[in-house]
């Protein structure tokens, strides 16, 4: 018999993976694991979300070396040798951090996925135990729903929540892809400064509604993120529980659950995978709305244009796509999101759940 004593909070049998949830967790710890990964993720692939950011925007058919190749240039330019070597580190950051632009719209953007990512993952983990299953274990709510049902509407309701830091991404996308693309002739500038030229380009009555309006430009389209929020948990949930299923998981503790490597209740390969699994489908499903999103973020107008003389629409981005790329032009940098989006749900899988792990009030 497994001794009891091994788990006195929660019960007689140890979590796992897949039977985790918000009641076993110590918020505090876990969110600041999440704030940490999330950090982490986010440093790691900004200088790849720069580079795909350009290519949506541009007005013919850019390769990726190209465009990465443009925020690569002042690395080129030679320090001197007869600086000292701390000299030579402080411009050497300096050159990755400012003068090769791949880092633009760093600071911003990591604000925004921090705190969005930990409302997000507090929102979906809170909404999952809210919502019981109809197993038995029937959450506060008193809904009972399916594995399904409930992960769809905890993905959605928390992708909604996420939704409140949305400006951060406009902001962050006009100063990735200033005097770039649609943006050509557009100087880079601060956030504020940046806030300032979009409420200038709206031309509203007031300077607080034109702020609001470039703020939110693209909001729209991002709405559909929020039933696409859901199928990435249904499709994550599902691929999770097959995975372990494979892995021949029970609902109670195995005997080499302390090995990571070989366990079949926390492994990180296949919280992985089944982040990729997800995370890959969405991603490509979704790159026609992502491009349309990003155009409307730096105000691409009909002409091609980013002048303020007029105001973009939905309609008007997608007729110059169709216009200058024909079908094609929606899938622009498709191959290089759904790369990216596959290291985000492999990074996510794994930085999630061990958040989740680490949190874990019942983990001796």
């Amino acid at each position: 018999m497994t001794d009891q004593t091994a788990w006195p909070v929660l019960g007689p049998e140890p979590t796992t993976a897949v039977t985790r949830s918000f009641r076993h967790l110590d918020t505090t710890k876990w969110l600041a694991v999440v704030a940490l990964t999330q950090a982490m993720q986010a440093t790691l692939l900004h200088p790849f979300n720069v580079v795909v950011a350009r290519m949506r925007t541009t007005t013919e058919k850019v390769s990726f070396l190209h465009a990465f190749d443009e925020g690569v240039k002042a690395l080129r330019m030679p320090i001197g040798n007869h600086t000292s070597t701390y000299r030579r580190m402080r411009m050497t950051i300096r050159h990755v951090f400012r003068d090769s632009t791949l880092f633009r719209g760093y600071g911003v953007l990591l604000a925004g996925t921090v705190t969005s990512e930990c409302v997000y993952a507090f929102s979906v983990e809170r909404f999952k135990h809210e919502l019981g299953l109809r197993d038995g274990s029937s959450g506060p709510s008193g809904v009972v729903l399916s594995h399904l049902g409930r992960d769809f509407i905890a993905g959605a309701a928390a992708t909604m929540a996420a939704l409140m830091f949305f400006p951060c991404s406009v902001i962050s996308t006009r100063q990735m892809t200033a005097g770039y693309g649609l943006q050509l002739g557009m100087p880079y500038e601060d956030a504020f400064g940046t806030l300032r030229r979009a409420a200038k380009q709206e031309q509203s009555k007031t300077t607080m509604l034109g702020c609001c309006r470039g703020l939110y430009a693209g909001f729209g389209a991002a709405l559909i993120y929020v039933p696409v929020g859901g199928v990435w948990w249904l499709v994550y949930g599902v691929a999770k529980r097959s995975l372990y299923g494979l892995a021949s998981v029970t609902a109670g503790p195995t005997p080499n659950n302390t090995s990571l490597i070989l366990s079949r209740t926390d492994n990180p390969a296949i919280n992985g995978a089944a982040g990729v699994i997800a995370s890959g489908i969405v991603a490509l499903v979704l790159n026609p709305i992502t491009v349309i999103k990003t155009r409307m973020q730096v105000h691409a107008t009909a002409d091609g244009s980013n002048k303020s003389s007029l105001r973009a629409t939905y309609r008007s981005v997608c007729y110059d796509l169709f216009r200058q790329n024909g079908y094609r032009g929606f899938w622009k940098g498709a191959s290089l999101t759904v790369g990216i989006a596959a290291f985000e749900g492999m990074f996510f899988g794994v930085a999630f759940e061990a958040a989740k792990f680490v949190g874990d009030v019942s983990v001796p």
